[in-house]
């Protein structure tokens, strides 16, 4: 099959199974093509980008900061995104930003991982690297009035992990003691 090369438009042999993929005649045509840059205006900073033709027509944004805020717009039509609070943010940088309630995926700090809740404290002494605590140690810290030791273990009485009221609780000196009480309810 006869096509025209998008560069040169000089004509070249390409067989019909290839027939959408391949644009160009040569690779000297498709490294020329890359070269080439058109600019773009970001949809979210206005900001003028340069970018290869191709991929300008899908391109919305300059950066991944302002694509999440594009997305956010699109997908769940927040507005409060383009607030002057929020293109401080996006210049200034989003790790932060997007673990506060500003990010439309923020849903207050708690969520559910391999059957037990976590909390966002990056404060507390015992929090992991990314500033998350299990919820059913800080409901026992609370309720004896200390941080728990890291070695003290919490039980779920009813065996129920996301249940995390204070009455379905005990607490253990050691994960010995949580093991050896596990071991005689089994027996």
């Amino acid at each position: 099959m006869i096509k025209k090369c998008f560069v040169c438009g000089q004509d070249f042999f390409d067989f019909p199974k290839k027939i959408k993929i391949r644009k160009y005649c040569s690779r000297k045509c498709m490294f020329q093509n890359i070269k080439k840059r058109i600019k773009v205006k970001c949809a979210i900073c206005s900001k003028i980008f340069e970018d290869i033709p191709s991929h300008a027509k899908n391109r919305k944004t300059c950066s991944k900061k302002c694509f999440r805020a594009w997305i956010s717009k699109k997908l769940y039509g927040i507005k409060r995104i383009f607030t002057e609070e929020h293109k401080k943010a996006i210049k200034i940088g989003q790790k932060e930003f997007y673990k506060t309630h500003h990010s439309y995926n923020w849903n207050g700090g708690r969520h559910q991982n391999h059957g037990y809740f976590y909390v966002y404290k990056p404060d507390h002494p015992f929090a992991t690297k990314l500033g998350y605590v299990f919820e059913h140690r800080l409901v026992m810290e609370k309720h004896i009035g200390r941080y728990l030791k890291p070695k003290e273990r919490v039980h779920h009485i009813n065996q129920n992990t996301i249940d995390n009221r204070t009455e379905n609780l005990q607490l253990f000196e050691t994960t010995g003691h949580h093991y050896h009480f596990h071991k005689r309810l089994k027996n």
